[in-house]
């Protein structure tokens, strides 16, 4: 280890590179759970206001590659399948609400980008399991060589990280949209509940 007075600068540089890259990856990740546990469902419309939580607690403890995964098999499709979501045989059978949210892409680049994912999950294994253990905050050499490699690794990182938060985005838009239907159809259920009172009322 080669100690230099001039280092410390550098090892904040190199420290700053380090918690944004390792944010970026985290954050991916945060964005395909969401992407593989909404995009399949089957409830019962009173479940809809909490069923968020329920599906979270089904990827909490997957693995950017797992989920990486689960991602192509769920979600990205080639060519987009017919939404026909099983329903479930512990709910009764005329209160199932089935959701199913697919992003259909040619073959080609459906293979394009599970190979990009694939090699994101290869560089944050590699950040976390080996360029850490090898990084000197005290030499200035290695502060170098670490931020250069982190630079160039934010720059192949941001397009798979924008794709990925605009496919989260339109699911976003989608289960707000669901939400709005729920809460329509809710006032529906409910104002027809009062017509049929009101009418055996007046029999």
């Amino acid at each position: 280890m080669s100690d230099s007075p001039h280092a410390a600068p550098l090892s904040h540089r190199a420290l700053a590179a380090i918690g944004k890259n390792v944010l970026n990856f985290q954050r991916l990740e945060g964005m395909l759970k969401f992407l593989v546990s909404h995009s399949q469902f089957t409830c019962r419309y009173e479940d809809l206001p909490t069923l968020s939580n329920t599906l979270r607690q089904g990827v909490l403890n997957k693995t950017l590659g797992g989920v990486v995964g689960d991602f192509f098999k769920s979600v990205v499709k080639s060519p987009p399948q017919a939404a026909d979501p099983e329903l479930s045989s512990e709910l009764p059978d005329d209160h199932q609400f089935a959701f199913s949210y697919q992003i259909g892409r040619s073959a080609d680049e459906v293979a394009a980008r599970e190979n990009a994912l694939k090699q994101v999950v290869n560089e944050r294994n590699l950040l976390i399991h080996h360029q850490l253990l090898e990084f000197d905050p005290y030499s200035e050499d290695s502060c170098r060589e670490l931020i250069a490699a982190l630079d160039a690794q934010h720059e192949r990182l941001m397009p798979v990280f924008k794709q990925v938060q605009k496919d989260a985005s339109s699911l976003q838009d989608a289960l707000a949209n669901l939400g709005e239907l729920y809460r329509i159809a809710r006032e529906d259920a409910e104002r027809l509940d009062r017509e049929n009172q009101r009418a055996l009322e007046d029999q």
